[in-house]
C-alpha cells in the first residue's frame, strides 16, 4: 500500500480534488477501516491457501454488494433481472477460475477469511459510492490516495515496524510495477461506481478471470476446453446484459 501511495503522489497535484464535510470525513474513515480489515483477510487467505482456490473465493464481493446496497439509502437502480444476472456472472466466474485439482489445498480456515474479505469489499463499495457520486466530495484519484494513506497508517499503528518490511530492490521494482496496474484497476472501479449501481460495478470488475482465460488462449497458446470456455462466455454475456 505504501508503494501505491508513493506512486500516486507523483501525479497527485494535477488530479487533487476534494470538498469534504464532517460526514464525508467520517465515511472516508469507515472506508479505510473496512478496507484495512478486508486487506488483512485477503492476505491471510493467500497465505493459507493455493492461489487457484483463493482467487475464486475472493471474487464474491458482488454477492454481498447487492444486499448491502439495497439496505442502504442509495437509489435502488437494480431490478430483479439485473440482480439475477449479477449473481449468475459471479457464480460462473468462480466456476471458471476455480482449479478443482487443488481443492485438496482448501481448508476451513481458508473459507472464512476469504468470505470476510469479500464481505468487507462489498460493504465498502457503498460508502465509496456516496463519497464519489451522491455527495461528490472527492474524485477517484483523491479518494484512492487518501484511502491508501489511511490504510498504510492503520497498518503501521497496528503492526508497527512489521508493516514496513525491508525488501530487496528487485522486489520493490516488481511491486512498483504491479502498483501501477492496481491503481489503474481501482480508479476504473471508482469510475464505474459513479456510472453504475454498486452491484453492477463490482460484478463487471470481477468478471476479469473470464477475460483472462481468453487472453491466455489467444495470446499465450494455453489449452482450452468447452468446460471452461462455455461458462466464461456465459459470465461475460451475463455481465454485458446487466448494462
Amino acid at each position: 500500500m505504501g508503494v501505491m501511495l508513493a506512486s500516486l503522489l507523483v501525479a497527485m497535484p494535477s488530479l487533487f480534488y476534494l470538498r469534504p464535510s464532517a460526514r464525508g470525513l467520517l465515511l472516508l474513515a469507515s472506508v479505510a477501516i473496512i478496507d484495512s480489515v478486508g486487506n488483512y483477510f485477503l492476505f491471510k487467505t493467500y497465505r493459507q491457501s493455493h492461489a487457484t482456490v483463493a482467487v475464486p473465493l475472493l471474487s464474491l464481493a458482488p454477492a454481498f454488494a447487492f444486499p448491502v446496497a439495497w439496505l442502504s439509502p442509495l437509489p435502488h437502480e437494480d431490478a430483479g433481472l439485473t440482480v439475477a444476472l449479477g449473481y449468475a456472472a459471479t457464480v460462473l466466474v468462480v466456476l471458471v477460475s476455480m482449479d478443482w485439482k487443488n481443492l485438496r489445498h482448501f481448508h476451513q480456515v481458508t473459507f472464512l477469511p476469504a468470505i470476510l474479505s469479500s464481505l468487507c469489499f462489498g460493504i465498502s463499495a457503498v460508502p465509496t459510492r456516496y463519497l464519489l457520486r451522491e455527495w461528490e466530495e472527492f474524485n477517484a484519484p483523491t479518494l484512492y490516495m487518501i484511502r491508501a494513506f489511511l490504510i498504510a497508517a492503520i497498518g503501521v499503528a497496528v503492526w508497527g515496524r512489521r508493516a514496513v518490511p525491508r525488501l530487496p530492490w528487485a522486489q520493490v521494482r516488481v511491486m512498483s510495477l504491479r502498483a501501477v496496474f492496481v491503481i489503474m484497476q481501482y480508479l476504473l472501479l471508482y469510475k464505474a461506481l459513479t456510472l453504475n449501481s454498486v452491484g453492477m460495478a463490482l460484478t463487471l470488475a470481477n468478471v476479469t478471470p473470464a477475460l483472462v482465460l481468453f487472453g491466455g488462449i489467444l495470446f499465450l497458446g494455453e489449452a482450452w476446453s468447452w468446460r471452461r470456455v462455455l461458462p466464461s462466455l456465459m459470465a461475460i454475456a451475463a455481465a454485458w446484459l446487466m448494462t
